[in-house]
């Protein structure tokens, strides 16, 4: 009975596996390259770097606000419409691509006036190259298709790649920019064997969409306002560490940074991470801090 239900929903059962397999992975290797980072930068230039990365996140959240929620559907629907399939594909891309312009010249902006990201200049560019994995590595067209051992083998690639490469290029305090370079570097290489996979692999043609089609994708994004559980998780994922950046020592935002990571799960670079009650967290920055 157990085997042929598995065998009827065998697509189910085979992308959770991948699913599984992502999270392992994006578990274990943070205890193996983290305790080296953090023996070698120090507990306050790790802590200036997640800031970073933090303020970031905002612009990752602008960049994929709604159209990795809306986009699933589309491509879902119409994954055996060729035609169509490419131009969703294409739409999002080119929407995407604008709002990574928009949100660059935002941080632009920031550089210039801002005399705390003036002085960091480097690192928060280095941590802006991330959001151009958001354009190029597009969760939504798996998910569509249900082909998750591509997105396994893309972000166990990339993972890899920071893992090993932290040891390589990451030796004294100052490096600290390094740390952050090497996980941009790593979801830019997840975006480029998402492009590869994309074009050599599904057969997808990118063409200029219709302005139509730019339009009805673009409302589609605001489906995400209707979400609001959703919409709160990225809020509050950004909005406690930043704050924590705002007002503590770097050290402090350290232990919360790790806190925070340890009770969080996700099951995809842009899948939000489930929050756990403020009690929750205090003890788990507690037991950090003793740790520590």
């Amino acid at each position: 009975m157990i085997l042929q239900k598995i065998k009827n929903h065998k697509t189910i059962v085979k992308n959770t596996g991948y699913l599984s397999i992502i999270e392992v992975i994006r578990m274990a290797m943070p205890f193996i390259a983290l305790p080296y980072v953090l023996k070698t930068i120090g507990a306050s230039n790790y802590g200036l770097a997640v800031f970073a990365q933090t303020i970031i996140s905002y612009f990752s959240i602008f960049i994929n606000f709604g159209l990795d929620v809306s986009a699933v559907k589309d491509v879902s629907i119409n994954r055996n419409d060729p035609k169509t399939l490419n131009a969703i594909v294409s739409s999002v891309l080119l929407i995407k691509f604008v709002l990574f312009c928009l949100a660059f010249a935002v941080l632009l902006l920031g550089i210039a006036v801002i005399p705390f990201m003036h002085e960091y200049k480097t690192l928060f560019l280095a941590a802006f190259l991330t959001c151009l994995s958001e354009v190029l590595f597009p969760i939504w067209f798996y998910q569509g298709i249900e082909k998750m051992e591509f997105l396994t083998f893309i972000r166990t690639s990339s993972i890899l790649f920071y893992t090993i490469t932290v040891f390589i290029f990451v030796r004294q305090t100052d490096d600290y920019t390094n740390v952050v370079l090497l996980q941009s570097l790593g979801n830019l290489l997840a975006g480029g064997i998402s492009a590869f996979c994309i074009l050599k692999v599904a057969k997808i043609r990118l063409v200029f969409p219709q302005w139509d089609m730019l339009v009805t994708t673009f409302r589609g994004k605001y489906a995400f306002l209707r979400f609001p559980s959703l919409r709160r998780t990225e809020q509050q994922y950004g909005e406690n560490h930043q704050r924590h950046g705002l007002f503590d020592a770097f050290r402090r935002r350290l232990r919360f940074s790790a806190a925070d990571r340890d009770g969080s799960v996700s099951s995809g670079p842009n899948a939000q991470p489930s929050r756990i009650p403020a009690s929750g967290q205090n003890e788990k920055q507690n037991l950090c801090e003793q740790v520590l």
